[in-house]
């Protein structure tokens, strides 16, 4: 099933069906599927990653200097790629301490499929017994998108561009108290 969002010109005055949005949204989400990274996914991802460095960035940022960190994950089964219908649109790096890389691919984001990837990663390792988790929030602006997860700040901030956060484990911490 192929979802289509319309949107209508600001001339025109008819009301948005937000619930027929939702609704949407979340059929789009249900089409995804996540999954371990096989060695050929890892390359997809390396590639979309190069063309977004090369084209989108002017060169100046994004994870393409991590290829080899990717690689690596997808070899020690330490990478996941969130898929849409055939496609990889998304992939994170992870270990038991916490999320070192997570993208997804430009033209799929603010669907809210990062935010359903991050919260199913969070939960398998809170699941795996993870006390808590680390981010570095790099690129900086990312700061808002963990925060909103829960994310608080791991230490104090003495560098704006160089933002550590930490999510504690509820049940452990519910737990100790």
């Amino acid at each position: 099933m192929r979802v289509s969002l319309t949107f209508f010109p600001v001339t025109d005055r008819r009301p948005i069906d937000l619930m027929s949005l939702q609704t949407q949204l979340r059929q789009a989400m249900s089409r995804t599927t996540i999954a371990t990274a096989t060695r050929a996914q890892a390359e997809t991802v390396i590639r979309w990653l190069k063309e977004e460095y090369l084209n989108e960035l002017g060169g100046m940022s994004g994870f393409y200097c991590n290829r080899d960190v990717i690689r690596r994950a997808a070899r020690d089964s330490g990478m996941l790629v969130l898929i849409l219908g055939r496609s990889v649109i998304g992939f994170a790096v992870f270990n038991e301490y916490g999320i070192d890389l997570l993208e997804i691919r430009s033209r799929y984001r603010r669907r809210g499929h990062g935010r359903a990837f991050a919260e199913h990663i969070i939960q398998s390792l809170f699941a795996s017994g993870s006390k808590k988790l680390n981010v570095h929030c790099a690129p900086a602006e990312s700061q808002h998108f963990w925060r909103s997860l829960g994310f608080t700040d791991k230490e104090p901030e003495y560098q704006p561009w160089n933002v550590r956060l930490v999510l504690h484990n509820p049940v452990v911490r519910q737990a100790s108290q």
